[in-house]
Order: C-alpha cells, then sequence, then structure tokens
C-alpha cells in the first residue's frame, strides 16, 4: 500500500491495543507503508518490546502508554504523540475479552468490556479529532476504523457481553458516518472471524475445542491471522479508500455464512 506523501508532512496514525495480535500486525503495515505510527497500549513491557522489534526492521513506531479507560490518560498519550501534528489514522482494537454465560456474568466483566472496548474508542476518538480534522485540511482525508467481530453478527455460548460491545462499535460506526463525513472524516469497521490472538486463546471461558470448531465452520477450512485482519485495516487507513464510509468489512474465510455455535 503506497501512500502519496505531502512534502514536509508526514502521515500518522494511531492503533490502541496495538502490542500484540492484530493490533501489532497493524501498527506494522501502517508503518510499512510509510506512516509514522503511535502503538498504543496499556502494558508498558509489551509496548517497549513492540517498538524495540519495529524500529530494529527500521519502521517508523512510536509507544504510547495509556489506559483506553481513562479519558485523561488517552488524551494525554495521543497530544504527546501528535504533537499537534496531522493524524491520517486512528485504529480503535483495544478490547477487554471475558467469555461467560450470561448466568455467570459479573459486574466486573461487563464495566471491563465496555470501559476497554466502547468508551475507549469514544474516548479516542475524541482525542484524536483535532488531529483528524488537520488531516483533512492537509490531505482532504482521514480515515476511524474500529475493530469489531464476526460475533456481531451471530451467536455463541458465553459471548453476549463481547458481542454486545462488537455489536455496538458497529452501530457507532455507522453513526460516525454520517456525523462526521461532512467534515471530512470517514469512519469504517472490520470484523474479523477466528482469529487465534494471544487476548482471545487466555481467556479460561473460552471452550476448549473453539480452535477445531471454528475451523469446522469456515467454508476457507482454517482459522485467519492477525496479518490478513491488518490488511483489511490498512486498506481503510489508506485513500485506496478515500470513498468508503460507514462501511463492515468482514474478514472471516466466509464464517458469517455459516453456522457460527463454536461448543
Amino acid at each position: 500500500m503506497a501512500e502519496d506523501m505531502t512534502p514536509g508532512i508526514q502521515k500518522n496514525a494511531i492503533v490502541t491495543g496495538g502490542a500484540r495480535g492484530i493490533g501489532l500486525s497493524a501498527v506494522k503495515l501502517l508503518a510499512r507503508s510509510g506512516l509514522r505510527v503511535g502503538c498504543l497500549d496499556i502494558d508498558r513491557l509489551a509496548v517497549a518490546n513492540a517498538v524495540a522489534d519495529c524500529q530494529s526492521n527500521g519502521l517508523d513506531v512510536h509507544g504510547i502508554i495509556a489506559d483506553v479507560a481513562d479519558k485523561a490518560s488517552v488524551n494525554d498519550g495521543i497530544a504527546a504523540f501528535l504533537e499537534d501534528r496531522p493524524l491520517y489514522s486512528l485504529v480503535n482494537n483495544a478490547v477487554f475479552i471475558r467469555f461467560r454465560p450470561i448466568a455467570e456474568l459479573t459486574e466486573d466483566d461487563i464495566d471491563r468490556t465496555f470501559a476497554v472496548g466502547l468508551k475507549g474508542a469514544i474516548w479516542s476518538i475524541q482525542a484524536a479529532l483535532p488531529g483528524l480534522l488537520a488531516s483533512v485540511r492537509v490531505w482532504r482525508d482521514a480515515s476511524i476504523v474500529n475493530v469489531s467481530s464476526g460475533a456481531a453478527f451471530q451467536g455463541s455460548i458465553g459471548f453476549s457481553a463481547y458481542s454486545a460491545l462488537k455489536t455496538a462499535l458497529i452501530g457507532m460506526t455507522q453513526q460516525l458516518a454520517v456525523e462526521l463525513g461532512p467534515q471530512g472524516i470517514r469512519t469504517n469497521s472490520v470484523a474479523p472471524g477466528p482469529i487465534p490472538t494471544e487476548s482471545a486463546l487466555a481467556d479460561a471461558g473460552k471452550p476448549a475445542n473453539w480452535s477445531e470448531n471454528a475451523i469446522k465452520r469456515t467454508p476457507l477450512g482454517r482459522m485467519g491471522t492477525p496479518d490478513e485482519v491488518a490488511s483489511a485495516i490498512a486498506f481503510l487507513s489508506s485513500n485506496a479508500s478515500s470513498w468508503v464510509n460507514g462501511q463492515v468489512i468482514s474478514v472471516d474465510g466466509g464464517k458469517r455464512f455459516a453456522a457460527h455455535d463454536l461448543r
């Protein structure tokens, strides 16, 4: 994905939850396309490792230590990274995952799911808006990409809080396409199918046979990879998608059209 650069001004991007999994793949791919990328995450050590790896490979990646659930933390982190530079793309990928049957969900499960995944996306967008509007003034384009999930479209036991969050992100995507579109900011979502990321596999509530059954129910017959999702994010973050607004791109090997119960 080649990016046209205005002389003297570099395009910037920020990926929340950028220190691992889909987020880290997006950080690397955006940086390879020539963007200066902020890897935003709450995990200081993971950010340090991710940035060191990227920079050792010649990528212009910088760490942003911030808790997306804390509005002040997000404001400070994004402001320090941008330093009044235009922001071409914001990728809202940060998530808290807790898979439990509805009868077992706790208040803390629900609060953390929505504090990180939904409120965190809202705080990040608010903090990023001045930079996104500056990008519109320079390039007549800016992009927000919200990372949703195939769970927003299909049901599975234990996914109620996670699915509710990811469905909310799609609703917000569609509303912001209308609200921010007239200002030149495009908002889209990607909806990944089963991706064996560290955070997804780590949750004890996920069925033990999740991977096996996910493959059985995916027409392409395999799990996806973080890099494959990052490719869709990179497309929506580039001027190649300059006429794409309010859309949800499923990156799931066709699983959206197959049975979803992973148990």
